[in-house]
């Protein structure tokens, strides 16, 4: 996979969301939705990837119930599920204590895709657990489910 290839697949995201969309020289493109929401692209050329990351919330709902937790590690669980990634994951940065979600995006889905809808519905699951521990937070217990998939 080359520079151009990643140039175009950032150019199917801009489609989408009608931005004209470009790396910097480190391959890096941040994208500001709204005032609460950025999303990064990075293009990793050697390593035949697209990768999406985002904050979710800047920190765990504290306290935070067993079932929130159990949720967490669902996630972690999502690239193993889908058979080699491609599906979004949850992290929390130990520094700054940020919730993190990232997808990384293989070159075998980047050919077979509509990347511009791969970065939507990544947008929307991060919406839905952003939500999901807001909801947790405000409530101090959970709600039935979390989303798990895109699906």
């Amino acid at each position: 996979m080359n520079n151009s290839n990643y140039e175009n697949y950032l150019k199917q995201i801009g489609n989408k969301i009608n931005l004209n969309l470009e790396f910097d020289s480190n391959n890096l493109c941040e994208i500001s939705i709204n005032e609460d929401d950025a999303i990064s692209v990075v293009a990793n050329p050697e390593d035949h990837n697209l990768i999406f990351t985002t904050a979710v919330a800047v920190a765990l709902p504290d306290p935070i119930s067993y079932s929130v937790v159990l949720d967490l590690f669902d996630l972690g669980l999502g690239p193993v599920l889908s058979h080699g990634g491609n599906s979004p994951v949850i992290g929390r940065d130990p520094d700054t204590e940020a919730i993190i979600l990232y997808q990384v995006n293989t070159e075998s889905i980047l050919e077979s895709s509509d990347v511009g809808e791969l970065f939507l519905d990544f947008f929307k699951f991060k919406q839905a657990i952003a939500q999901h521990l807001k909801k947790v937070d405000s409530d101090s217990k959970t709600i039935d489910s979390v989303p798990t998939s895109f699906a």
